[in-house]
């Protein structure tokens, strides 16, 4: 795809990760997000915790998942701050997340 969004795999930098949604799902208490690609946080627990999620009950949840829909429709990146650094017990929670529009 030579430099088109949809290569863009996902980047971590301690608790902050970039890049372009692969996957969103949601069970009954929480949004869950993953990026294409190989998430390098998620390499470090063998593929434990590939996925960022925050509950449905969180203020900004419903903005948020507006944000990922657009964003994952688009196939542009959106940066997720999770409230760990690579935790092996699960998930990573959101702490905030935002999209840049260069």
């Amino acid at each position: 795809m030579g430099g088109s969004a949809t290569s863009y795999a996902a980047t971590n930098s301690g608790q902050t990760t970039i890049g372009v949604i692969e996957r969103i799902y949601i069970t009954g208490y929480s949004y869950n997000v993953r990026f294409v690609g190989e998430d390098n946080c998620a390499k470090k627990t063998g593929g434990s915790n590939e996925y960022y999620t925050f509950p449905i009950t969180h203020p900004t949840a419903k903005s948020w998942y507006a944000l990922l829909l657009v964003a994952a429709q688009t196939k542009k990146p959106v940066v997720i701050r999770a409230e760990t650094d690579c935790a092996t017990d699960g998930n990573k929670v959101v702490s905030y997340m935002y999209q840049d529009f260069k």
